[in-house]
């Protein structure tokens, strides 16, 4: 795998234009997590034909059973092409094995401690790389909670943050009564129920495109 990152070793997948904006697609090795086989696909939006670093850098983080596209469709529709094409500097990340980013050896081990341990930090680093600019953090879902993991455990370098919006996102210091065994069966229970119920796990949504390329 051939670097551009004097971090760790970084490969460029594909750069190309999708109309009046660039897409540069990243994939980053950074090799500071147990499982050393964790890959982290990112991907970076820009005006086609103009520096990408001119702009404030912004980082969009999807949910569960999510990945890129809840940001920005195959037609370049969304906010991610919103706020490339207002100027912005604008960086999406992919979890492991959502969208462009491979499963990992331990995919089925795969939490948000680290997501937010080992792969958000990697990808502040990365980015700050690239353009020396504090960036906005903008999570949705599970993506909020783990930049909010992140935060809470002080894994990311706070002057490289300009601003944090969670959106969706469940952030709360009682997640201990979870893990009780009653209130497990009785969540699995509901769910079931549901199930049975809807004729489907949830109704259908953004967020719940298939994932993979």
């Amino acid at each position: 795998m051939q670097s551009s990152s004097k971090l760790f070793p970084v490969a460029l997948v594909s750069a190309e234009n999708r109309g009046d904006l660039s897409e540069d697609v990243y994939r980053l090795k950074p090799g500071n997590s147990p499982d050393r086989s964790v890959e982290i696909a990112l991907t970076r939006l820009g005006n086609a034909g103009f520096a990408n670093t001119s702009g404030v850098p912004v980082v969009l983080l999807h949910g569960s059973f999510s990945n890129r596209r809840f940001w920005y469709s195959p037609k370049c529709i969304g906010l991610g092409p919103y706020l490339a094409r207002a100027g912005f500097d604008v960086w999406i990340a992919e979890m492991r094995g959502h969208g462009l980013s491979p499963r990992n050896q331990s995919y089925q081990s795969n939490c948000v401690g680290d997501y937010a341990r080992y792969d958000l930090p990697a990808i502040s680093d990365f980015i700050y790389e690239q353009n020396a600019r504090p960036a906005h953090w903008i999570g949705h879902s599970l993506g909020g909670t783990t930049l909010a993991a992140a935060l809470g455990g002080s894994y990311m370098e706070p002057s490289q943050i300009a601003s944090v919006a969670l959106c969706g996102s469940q952030v709360s210091r009682n997640y201990w009564l979870l893990k009780v065994p009653p209130l497990q069966w009785v969540g699995r229970f509901v769910l079931k129920r549901f199930e049975v119920l809807s004729g489907s796990r949830l109704k259908r949504g953004p967020e719940d495109e298939p994932i993979g390329l």
